[in-house]
């Protein structure tokens, strides 16, 4: 979402003036409903305006979470989830109506053989490969480092970064209005329209922003 640019380092973050507020719901390598519930709800009332769910559950939804998602939305924060990384349906939350769901692409702009597709797909966005993954700065203790990261939960943070851009440039805009934009400036990927391997097509960052002005 955020890498620093202009350091001579790899590359730039989609919105790299945003401010990051890490929420961790992982605890021993897995997050359950319960911390996914109270990191909305943390992230909510602490002034997030989007929040990315690099995560997913192989389920039609979960309740608890429904009402965190939807609280949020109604809070006006734009909410975007990794479609998931199997070639099956989407996961859980991106699943859900008031949720952005993002598939991912390689750097050829076809969709990963991982990617999870179709009812309930939105956007698709890089995810990358295990051949030529995304370049993630990592920190350490007392410096950082860059791994090659790949998956629907990289390619979700790109679009969290044009929804943090949207909301930069325009505070009152809805989740529905950051949405429509989006969604109606992506690149047509696939069959003409929405289809299941790409929805709308690949987020298109300065396209959405002059949509909306």
């Amino acid at each position: 979402v955020a890498q620093c640019g202009g350091n001579g380092k790899w590359g730039t973050g989609v919105a790299p003036d945003s401010r990051i507020m890490p929420v961790n719901v992982f605890f021993g390598g897995a997050a359950d409903a319960v911390d996914v519930y109270l990191g909305i709800h943390w992230a909510i009332g602490h002034g997030a305006k989007v929040i990315n769910l690099s995560l997913g559950f192989e389920t039609p939804s979960i309740p608890l979470i429904d009402e965190a998602i939807d609280e949020a939305v109604a809070n006006g924060v734009v909410v975007i989830a990794a479609a998931g990384n199997a070639p099956g349906p989407v996961f859980y939350p991106a699943r859900h109506p008031n949720v952005i769901a993002v598939g991912a692409v390689d750097f050829s702009n076809t969709v990963t053989e991982y990617s999870a597709r179709g009812s309930g797909l939105d956007l698709v966005a890089p995810g990358g490969t295990s051949a030529v993954p995304v370049w993630q700065e990592v920190p350490l203790e007392s410096t950082s480092t860059f791994t090659g990261y790949y998956g629907t939960s990289m390619a979700a943070p790109h679009v969290a970064g044009v929804a943090a851009l949207l909301k930069s440039r325009h505070p009152s805009a809805t989740p529905a209005q950051i949405r429509e934009a989006m969604k109606c400036t992506a690149t047509d990927l696939g069959n003409p329209g929405w289809d299941s391997l790409y929805g709308w097509g690949l987020v298109q960052a300065g396209q959405a922003l002059t949509l909306l002005g």
